[in-house]
């Protein structure tokens, strides 16, 4: 039987935990079940909690591609840096409890590339 990562860690701890080390990092975070829920966050950019997560169309492109890195994990990589299709650097670090990987540990929404902000302007689609 699966576990759930919701059953197995008190996300209380684990959300003063991000927030402290956002806090002093600077570093954005989150984990996500993978079903590319978010289960708990810290430090994200408006870019992603103020349009990319809200506007529907590119919401489902979140939810692409956080599940397109959970699917990286699976394949056993110690971590995964993937541009998500809203543009954003993400990094997943599979989060594994007695052999089993149950969820993901993100970083990211970094810009590798000035160009990005023209990307944006001119709503056209970013080659991967």
């Amino acid at each position: 039987m699966k576990n759930k990562i919701i059953d197995l860690i008190d996300f209380e701890k684990v959300n003063v935990l991000l927030e402290g080390f956002n806090k002093t990092t600077g570093f954005v975070t989150a984990i996500l079940d993978l079903d590319g829920n978010v289960l708990s966050k810290s430090g994200w950019q408006p870019i992603c909690t103020e349009f990319h997560r809200i506007n529907p169309k590119t919401a489902e492109k979140c939810k692409k591609s956080d599940t397109v890195l959970a699917e990286k994990m699976a394949f056993g990589e110690k971590y995964h840096f993937y541009r998500c299709l809203n543009g954003l650097v993400d990094i997943a670090i599979p989060i594994v409890i007695k052999d089993e990987h149950i969820a993901n540990l993100f970083t990211g929404q970094f810009l590798f590339e000035n160009l990005i902000i023209h990307f944006y302007k001119s709503g056209k689609k970013i080659r991967f």
